[in-house]
């Protein structure tokens, strides 16, 4: 998806006068008990991104969630943008920037095994039900997810 988002840039530079891209990807774990059952287990993958033109001073806009349809949000940015033309959108000259940023994951949520997660919410889930007092109903949920942002632009 990020030599798409190049090829893009690549094939608009000239076309606006300002493209940006933003993918992301995210990965999840979502998991939930209510007393004595399993209310859901879910495990995710969900990408998408957007894409911003400037063309004569006037923006056009399209996301999109499918990694495959790229090319196609670029292309209805730009037309977006001409179509509105005329407008008074600017950019501040300012010298390029290249940086990636990486959080060192010490711990990835991912390489524990969805049973050992499920047997820690049972573990917490009984001593809710067990403790001192009336307790009839418990609610107790785990979530992990993991983003992969990437930024781009002309």
């Amino acid at each position: 998806m990020k030599s798409a988002a190049q090829d893009a840039v690549k094939s608009y530079r000239r076309k606006c006068d300002y493209l940006e891209i933003r993918l992301h990807t995210e990965k999840s774990t979502s998991l939930s008990l209510a007393t004595k059952e399993v209310d859901s287990i879910k495990e995710k993958l969900d990408s998408g991104g957007c894409v911003r033109v400037l063309k004569n001073g006037a923006w056009g806009f399209s996301s999109f969630t499918n990694p495959l349809s790229l090319k196609r949000a670029a292309e209805d940015a730009f037309q977006m943008a001409l179509a509105v033309g005329g407008g008074d959108g600017k950019l501040v000259p300012v010298e390029p920037v290249t940086a990636t940023y990486n959080v060192e994951i010490l711990n990835d949520p991912f390489h524990i095994p969805l049973g050992r997660k499920m047997d820690l919410l049972w573990s917490y889930n009984e001593r809710i039900l067990s403790g001192t007092g009336p307790t009839w109903n418990s609610r107790v949920s785990y979530f992990d997810s993991v983003i992969d942002l990437f930024y781009l632009n002309s």
